[in-house]
């Protein structure tokens, strides 16, 4: 089964979004539909129509309007105010909706690039498509490659294990020793031959005896 960038981020890596996710862009068509709702317009509308409303007794009031004379202007002018609020707005959100759908269709075709870091692995840029697979052959193999249990153990314990033990592991491993290592922030473990060493001085030295005089 391909691994996934989730599964990177499980296996304890750093996980950072660099580029181009598709569910940013459908968060952002997903706020701009809701937006352009009936009711967050109707609202909006309501909105500007008291504004107006208010504005609109100022000026007749000013002008020397009263009574029923008074009430029917502001009538008329809140009603124009509703009518092209409503147009307005409607346009307005209807275009953000069609903006967005676009950035998603385009997201669609293209990578989410993730960047990875952690013990061993300094900076990988990795592009994934939409459920967390590689976007390419070469992708996938570097998501496979990150998740591979014996490939993280090792890269943990040439992170992690101080320089003369690295150095004596890898000697013994040259010198066709079947060598099992292991090492995290806490320190480390060396096994060979069913011998199981945590100082670094029974490395060195296990490798210096198997080297021999």
């Amino acid at each position: 089964m391909p691994r996934t960038i989730a599964d990177v981020q499980a296996r304890g890596y750093e996980v950072g979004f660099a580029n181009g996710s598709v569910a940013v862009e459908e968060a952002a068509l997903a706020a701009a539909s809701e937006k352009a709702s009936p009711q967050a317009i109707a609202a909006d509308v309501q909105s500007v129509v008291a504004e107006v409303t208010v504005a609109a007794a100022a000026i007749a009031q000013r002008d020397g309007l009263a009574g029923e004379e008074l009430r029917a202007y502001v009538r008329e002018t809140a009603a124009r105010a509703a009518d092209a609020a409503f147009e307005q707005i409607t346009r307005a959100r209807g275009e953000a909706v069609a903006f967005h759908e676009r950035a998603v269709a385009v997201a669609l075709q293209m990578p989410d690039v993730f960047v990875c870091a952690g013990p061993g692995v300094g900076r990988v840029y990795v592009a994934c498509k939409p459920d967390g697979t590689g976007w390419d052959a070469g992708a996938q193999e570097i998501l496979d490659a990150l998740c591979d249990p014996d490939g993280h153990r090792e890269r943990c314990f040439q992170h992690y294990a101080p320089e003369d033990v690295l150095a004596a592991v890898l000697e013994l491993r040259r010198s066709g020793e079947a060598v099992a290592a292991e090492a995290d922030e806490q320190g480390f473990t060396v096994t060979l031959a069913g011998r199981v060493m945590t100082k670094a001085a029974d490395v060195v030295a296990e490798a210096s005896a198997r080297r021999g005089p």
